[in-house]
């Protein structure tokens, strides 16, 4: 007969599975099978034993809601912790807070992470938005942790935005905070300037009010980590902030590009990288400085000027962009930038009053300053005028030369004479301030550069820009410039030529600058080799003409002496064959203007080099086809004579007419119709006074019967 043992073997053996709830197998505290309740007596407390060993109830699991099928599922699953976040013990709120994090959040990786997003926004939002307000710190910093978790791994944190700011702001956001926990605080700050600013993208539009609440009483708190938070967060949208806002400043209306720099203006001054303002902010921003509204430009000067500090490379990038309001067209720009530079000029002083680097550029800028002293002037030069005014420079008809290469040059009449720049417009004799002139005399080097390289550039407006930076560069920076002259006179010639007339007439000032302020002795030898250089073009030549004519014009205006050893090397490269043999009249007329600064430069000293200069002279007379020239070249001539004590040109023929008919025809046999040293002949017989003339006729008579004789010259 069976024992009891195996009476219960049979009573409990495995039986055919019933029907089970779809979805709802390995769910814990849920079974697929009816079960009767023990009784009481010992016997039923055995069977309950039995029949709990025979069937064990389902482990837990982290991965119960990648086992649902769907929404409906897996709320099912945390239906009841849901239910417990409105119960009146706190230790079930607390304890159901946990769940929900521990259910949904333990393992994102192995979720549908868009299952997730629509059951936490569907049924778990609103009940635990309402937690941020328990009273128990406890449960709000659950619920707090709960949102952290939820806002940096769900696919979609903008749609919790609406439950969660309201209840956000209701705790930090009004005045007085309702929040009396440093740490709660701390954490509320952590989430809306954590993955609430770094995740939610366009969708916190509508919420910036409230989160501009949060991020005030933040920066308000006086627990330090608090005020720290708001700041990092905010930091670290700066660069998905520009690149949004920076569009805007091209916009086609007036008030959207002001209103877009004036929020520019705010976010750098908030803390911009400086990564993103020289890469990013300063070129957008410097087609403002051409803006064609007035109050534009003038609030872009203003905002540069006050995001000028003291790192050298927020000057290097920033500085030239301010320089260009020194240029502007309005008299008020023009005043209120020098106003805002002078501003940056003296905190620039005061931060780097102490430092060792600004030690070395004083030592550095005195070496210059004492080299420069010993041959010129380092002081503000007498006798200039505003040099930001629009001046009209008196061009000759073919002022515009279209050259065979396609490129055109300015040719400007230097002997008009026209003012020279200066700082002030009011005293003409006042420098800019020491600090000014300090400032950009110790970021010279590393400035010139990239404005002389934008000096290349394809577009218009971009080489004027850098021809009234450069302009206004030179002019502050002053005798400093000289060691840096090897490297920026061959750019100033070539931007001499350019076709734009505004472009080459900043240069033109440029070069003016440098005579003025610069020892002549600095910048004759290094420009004279290229105007008489034998393998030049003739634009080349030309450029080079108009900017040493300049540099003449500007050293004789402040009265820089010249030493005779200069003038001779001047005059021997003006009398070279490259530049005799040049019988275009646009090259011509710079030739001449060259001649007419050097006597004014030259003055009394002129007496050794005149033989020289009359017959420079001569040859322009000789011009044929070009009146006008042959007109100036002859009150040239006037002028030399003058500089030798003389009255008259005759007399000036007397002097010299001998030696220079010997140098001229020493190649008689070799002159055809386009030789100068003919043309030159030909115009000292009708220049000769009649007793010097008497003397040199038979030398002449023999030269003419010798090409007469030669039918084919």
């Amino acid at each position: 007969m069976a024992n009891v043992d195996d009476f219960w073997r049979q009573l409990n053996a495995k039986k055919a599975n019933k029907a089970s709830l779809s979805g709802l197998s390995d769910i814990p505290g849920l079974t697929t099978y009816s079960r009767t309740l023990p009784s009481k007596s010992g016997n039923g407390a055995a069977s309950a034993t039995a029949v709990a060993a025979a069937h064990p109830p389902a482990p837990a699991t982290t991965q119960v809601a990648a086992a649902l099928p769907d929404q409906q599922g897996l709320q099912a699953n945390i239906q009841r912790d849901i239910n417990c976040l409105k119960d009146q013990d706190r230790s079930l709120r607390r304890n159901a807070i946990t769940q929900l994090q521990h259910r949904l959040f333990a393992d994102t990786q192995a979720q549908d992470l868009q299952l997730l997003q629509q059951v936490v926004c569907s049924s778990v939002l609103v009940p635990m938005a309402r937690l941020l307000a328990d009273p128990v710190e406890k449960c709000r910093e659950e619920a707090l942790n709960f949102f952290t978790l939820a806002a940096q791994r769900l696919p979609e944190p903008a749609s919790m935005l609406s439950c969660l700011m309201p209840a956000v702001t209701g705790r930090m956001g009004d005045m007085p905070v309702a929040e009396p926990s440093e740490e709660q605080r701390l954490a509320i700050t952590k989430l809306v300037a954590g993955p609430v600013i770094l995740r939610t993208g366009p969708g916190l539009l509508p919420y910036l009010t409230l989160v501009v609440k949060v991020v005030c009483r933040a920066l308000e708190d006086p627990f330090h980590d608090i005020k720290k938070m708001p700041a990092d967060g905010i930091r670290s949208q700066h660069d998905d902030l520009l690149l949004s806002l920076l569009p805007n400043l091209g916009h086609q209306h007036s008030r959207v590009r002001a209103s877009s720099l004036a929020a520019l203006d705010t976010l750098v001054i908030k803390g911009a990288s400086e990564k993103s303002l020289v890469h990013m902010v300063a070129p957008a921003v410097k087609p403002l400085v051409s803006d064609r509204a007035n109050a534009v430009k003038e609030q872009c000067f203003t905002a540069v000027a006050g995001w000028l500090g003291a790192s050298r490379t927020f000057m290097v990038h920033l500085l030239p962009i301010l320089l260009l309001g020194l240029s502007d067209e309005g008299q008020g720009i023009r005043d209120a930038t020098v106003a805002c530079l002078n501003q940056v000029a003296e905190k620039h002083k005061a931060v780097h009053a102490s430092s060792a680097a600004n030690q070395a550029d004083k030592e550095r800028l005195t070496t210059n300053g004492s080299a420069s002293s010993s041959a010129g002037p380092t002081s503000w030069p007498a006798g200039f005028t505003h040099p930001f005014q629009v001046t009209e420079y008196v061009l000759q008809a073919s002022a515009i030369w279209q050259l065979a290469l396609r490129t055109t040059a300015l040719l400007l009449n230097i002997l008009t004479q026209q003012p020279l720049p200066c700082w002030s417009q009011d005293s003409a004799e006042s420098p800019p301030p020491p600090a000014t002139q300090a400032m950009l005399q110790s970021i010279l080097q590393a400035i010139l550069p990239p404005i002389v390289a934008d000096l290349r550039e394809w577009t218009t407006g971009l080489r004027l820009n850098a021809a009234r930076c450069l302009h206004s560069v030179l002019l502050l920076s002053a005798a400093a410039v000289s060691p840096h002259l090897p490297h920026l006179l061959s750019p100033l010639c070539s931007a001499a030529g350019d076709e734009d007339a505004q472009v080459a007439q900043y240069v033109v000032q440029a070069a003016q600058v440098i005579g003025a302020f610069t020892p002549i002795g600095h910048w004759l030898p290094l420009i004279v080799d290229t105007v008489a250089a034998p393998q030049a073009s003739l634009t080349t030549r030309v450029n080079a003409l108009v900017v040493l004519s300049s540099m003449l014009y500007a050293a004789g205006v402040v009265q820089q002496g010249v030493e005779p050893e200069q003038l001779a090397l001047l005059v021997d490269a003006l009398c070279s064959d490259p530049v005799r043999s040049v019988d275009q009249e646009p090259a011509q007329q710079q030739l001449l203007a060259v001649i007419f600064n050097t006597i004014t430069l030259a003055g009394s000293g002129c007496g050794s080099v005149s033989q020289q200069l009359w017959l420079l002279l001569l040859q322009l007379q000789a011009a044929d086809s070009a009146p006008a020239l042959a007109a100036q070249a002859a009150a040239a001539s006037h002028r030399l004579a003058a500089a030798c004590a003389l009255t008259t040109t005759a007399e000036l023929a007397a002097m010299h007419a001998p030696a220079l008919i010997n140098t001229v025809t020493q190649h008689a046999e070799e002159w055809t119709a386009h030789t100068p040293d003919c043309h030159v002949f030909s115009v000292l017989l009708l220049k000769c006074p009649g007793h010097t003339l008497q003397q040199l006729l038979p030398q002449a008579l023999c030269i003419l019967g010798s090409a007469l004789q030669d039918s084919d010259r």
